[in-house]
């Protein structure tokens, strides 16, 4: 992307211009259907991660639930017409702990990146567009419309929001273990990510490295932890024919296993590989005919089992869940498998959910924003697609 967002967003945290005290009311969720009433009062088509304006109105029809999500609240409205203006914090409100509160933050950290890009004339400016059913309130005039600091805003205040604020990346924090910056041991850089960045990006810059072109191979996935048989090893192509080499190496860097791959992207049956369940592991590739070319390096620890099971007790717990749409339920789920540091099956569930839904603005600036977090701006914008 043209713009480096999170760099963006940081600075703007540092300079207080973001507040989080004025939250958009964001359309997670709509099984029923839904007509909206806008600031202008036409009436408009809107679907999920629409911005809505709070003067504006919503009148459902059917049963099925609609989730609003409304200054870290989630609200689950009844059919009929419902006064946006009177559903925050009111007792349609359902109180953001737990995975429904790290739902809600990587929500907000979405439509923080799609509305801090909205000068760009690039894939963020589709999710903001009114006739993607994106809604109109994205903001009003140069300052935005949503926050109280010169540049508008609202999004994810003093917390840093997902991976884009002070801490960093990828599970870095306090907490240290799977994150990829400074307190976290995984990966690359002192800011957090698994991108390589400052070395030239996805094919930007001296070492380039995607669609055919450059001399640096990045490594996409998998990090982090791994869980069942069959898993997919992707990178990028730089110059040159497409012939590679994966290895897999041990904490001590020794190469354990080796694997030639004609493409970029081989699935491998790890429970038929020399790994030892639960043990930290790194690969890499190179090329193998002509110059060759490396690349960076992660680290992954694999185990047998059903992914699905790490996350099964936190989907449990949460509020709204059962009352989400499929594909909300999905970002869900993604954002579970992020607090696990099992980044891989988000990539998964975001990849698939927006297959099977390409129209669904709210799965596009989520994964997005998942892409970003790990400084992999081609992802990004391929998600946003």
């Amino acid at each position: 992307m043209k713009n480096n967002v999170i760099s963006n967003l940081l600075c703007l945290l540092i300079s207080g211009q973001i507040y989080a005290q004025t939250s958009p009311l964001i359309l997670v969720s709509a099984q029923s259907e839904i007509t909206y009433k806008g600031q202008n009062g036409k009436k408009v088509n809107i679907g999920p991660g629409a911005l809505l304006a709070l003067n504006g109105s919503i009148k459902i029809k059917g049963k099925l639930p609609v989730v609003l999500l409304c200054n870290e609240g989630f609200n689950i409205l009844p059919e009929g017409k419902t006064d946006l203006s009177k559903i925050c914090g009111g007792n349609t409100s359902v109180k953001s702990i737990g995975i429904d509160g790290a739902y809600a933050d990587a929500i907000l950290a979405s439509t923080e990146l799609a509305y801090l890009n909205r000068d760009q004339v690039n894939e963020w400016s589709m999710v903001r567009d009114p006739k993607n059913a994106a809604g109109d309130g994205w903001g009003v005039g140069e300052k935005g419309g949503w926050g109280v600091g010169e540049k508008g805003g609202w999004g994810v205040g003093e917390k840093g929001g997902w991976g884009v604020g002070e801490k960093g990346g990828w599970g870095v924090g306090e907490k240290g273990g799977w994150g990829v910056g400074e307190k976290g041991g995984w990966g690359v850089g002192e800011k957090g990510g698994w991108g390589v960045g400052e070395k030239g990006g996805w094919g930007v810059g001296e070492k380039g490295g995607w669609g055919g072109s450059g001399n640096f191979v990045h490594l996409i996935m998998p990090i982090g932890k791994v869980n069942g048989k069959m898993i997919r090893f992707s990178w990028s192509q730089p110059a040159g024919p497409k012939k590679y080499l994966l290895r897999v190496m041990d904490q001590n860097g020794l190469i354990i296993d080796s694997v030639a791959v004609t493409d970029t992207f081989i699935n491998l049956d790890l429970s038929k590989r020399p790994l030892v369940a639960g043990t930290r592991y790194s690969w890499n590739v190179t090329t193998v005919e002509g110059q060759m070319v490396k690349s960076n390096e992660l680290p992954f620890e694999w185990a047998p089992g059903d992914p699905k099971k790490a996350i099964q007790n936190k989907m449990s717990k949460s509020k709204i869940y059962y009352k989400l749409d499929a594909s909300a339920k999905a970002m869900m789920e993604a954002v579970a498998y992020e607090e696990q540091a099992m980044w891989y099956h988000a990539a998964d569930i975001y990849a698939k959910t927006k297959s099977q839904d390409k129209q669904n603005n709210l799965v596009k600036m989520m994964a997005a924003a998942f892409w970003t977090r790990g400084k992999q701006d081609v992802m990004a914008s391929e998600a946003l697609k």
